[in-house]
């Protein structure tokens, strides 16, 4: 029997194990907090008694050629929660400790706390298990939602809040990352609150950041050691926690994010440190463009130009939400970007704004949609958020209390006879000056001056006017 070209296809999920001890747990079989297979580690204190998931592959069948294929099913680098592993350090308890804590009590409506969040490293001394851009996520409630995608995110006033988020990260977050592994949430040891914030504020962490510094500046600086993380490394979070009814609440929840690659089976070349596949920080000049005016309503454009870093890909499509605008407005790399530098691409977006009720509290989101990459880790059995890896950016929007007033553009021009003769009348034409953009203003005199002593003569109807011709006769010349 001839079965052509049609070869069907058998998927099988394989288990391929490394252990440098009989300890660890067999990530195929069922353990206390969840179905799914997952990295285990057993002791912070004795590396080698960990037991690591290498791989998930497909096997494919070719019937008529008798032959097998296996193709790796995961990708080669994954994203994980050290949460888990960072709960069984002993020295620091929870390998997080916080310090410089500050207490702002100012507004009766919140307790501002200011505090840097040190986190150290789960494997210390491992170097397969260095990583690059680690994330700080701290997780709370949303009260707020985004058109984009309607994810929950937290509300200032209502839920916890940082003021000086470097991003927000979908990773991660209890209400679509369910199991409770290193590939999902997992309760922390000083955290309270399983948050159903599906987007959360996170700071940026790695060699050389100091803790209030901006992570933009920093990673497109010169020293930026490829952003890989140091243990015991702390950023400064400025939080804000409502007051609830029963006093003060501290209530919060976090995830450590780490991304390693595979490199082969065995350490130390089994895992090295891998670059996040998503932008990681943004850098913002708002033209100030948009008003609002009691009387006269809203108008202007929102003007943004964004330089975007991303270690691997730059992202083909940014998606701007804003309380300014009516909807979602998109744009892709080729109209709308440029390279700007090593690993950062600038924009330049304008979307028409309006209408607006106030020129109060407005705000803008810089989506940046990463298509050929997900959140699914390679690992499609593993609960997780659906949609392209994303990275989201919040910042102020700047509405002027009126109608902002852009000066005229002067548009001279000279029309001579030809041969000049001294006395003959020259007209000097301004009629094609004209203003920058509708913002109910319009040109209705011009004024010259032709002497060059900063004196303007009297105001006229008309852009050109008649100014005789004198000849300057220089003997020594």
């Amino acid at each position: 029997m001839k079965y052509g070209n049609f070869i069907p296809a058998i998927i099988i999920v394989m288990v391929l194990l490394i252990s440098c001890s009989s300890g660890g747990s067999n990530p195929m079989a069922p353990n206390e907090i969840g179905e799914q297979p997952g990295l285990t580690h057993v002791n912070s204190s004795t590396p080698g008694t960990n037991t690591f998931l290498m791989g998930y592959y497909d096997i494919y069948f070719d019937i008529e050629a008798g032959t097998f294929e296996a193709v790796e099913d995961r990708t080669a680098s994954y994203t994980v929660n050290v949460v888990p592993f960072l709960n069984l350090m002993v020295a620091p308890p929870n390998g997080i400790t916080f310090s410089s804590i500050v207490l702002h009590e100012d507004d009766p409506t919140f307790l501002g706390v200011d505090v840097e969040f040190h986190i150290y490293h789960p494997f210390p001394g491992i170097n397969q298990y260095l990583t690059y851009d680690l994330m700080g996520v701290l997780i709370g409630n949303g009260a707020d939602a985004l058109a984009y995608e309607n994810l929950r995110v937290g509300l200032q006033g209502k839920d916890v809040w940082m003021k000086n988020a470097d991003g927000f990260s979908r990773w991660f977050n209890p209400s679509e990352f369910t199991t409770e592994l290193i590939f999902g949430w997992a309760p922390g040891g000083y955290q309270n609150l399983k948050g159903d914030a599906r987007l959360n504020p996170y700071k940026y962490y790695a060699k050389g950041l100091d803790p209030d510094d901006d992570a933009w500046e920093f990673l497109t600086s010169g020293s930026n050691n490829d952003g890989l993380f140091q243990s015991a490394d702390g950023r400064l979070m400025e939080l804000e926690f409502p007051l609830l009814p029963n006093g003060i609440g501290l209530k919060f929840g976090y995830a450590v994010v780490c991304c390693w690659e595979e490199q082969g089976p065995n350490p130390p070349g089994g895992y090295t440190p891998y670059h996040r596949d998503e932008a990681i920080a943004v850098s913002v000049t708002q033209t100030s463009d948009i008003w609002y005016d009691e009387e006269e309503g809203s108008g202007g454009d929102l003007i943004l130009d964004i330089d975007i870093f991303a270690w691997e890909e730059q992202p083909p499509i940014v998606k701007i939400e804003s309380s300014v605008l009516p909807g979602i407005v998109e744009f892709d790399f080729d109209a709308h970007a440029s390279p700007g530098g090593d690993h950062y691409s600038t924009w330049h977006i304008e979307a028409t704004a309006g209408p607006l009720t106030t020129s109060q509290n407005h705000y803008y989101w810089v989506i940046a949609e990463s298509n050929e990459y997900d959140y699914k880790n390679g690992l499609p059995e593993i609960p997780s958020a659906d949609g392209p890896l994303t990275a989201f950016f919040r910042f102020d929007c700047e509405v002027l209390g009126d109608i902002p007033y852009l000066p005229p553009v002067a548009v001279a021009t000279l029309e001579t006879p030809g041969i000049l003769y001294a006395g003959d009348t020259l007209e000097f034409d301004a009629s094609g000056s004209y203003d920058q953009d509708e913002d109910g203003f319009s040109i209705v005199s011009w004024d010259w001056d032709f002497d060059g002593d900063g004196a303007y003569g009297d105001p006229f109807d008309s852009g050109t006017q008649d100014h005789p011709f004198v000849v300057f006769y220089n003997p020594g010349v």
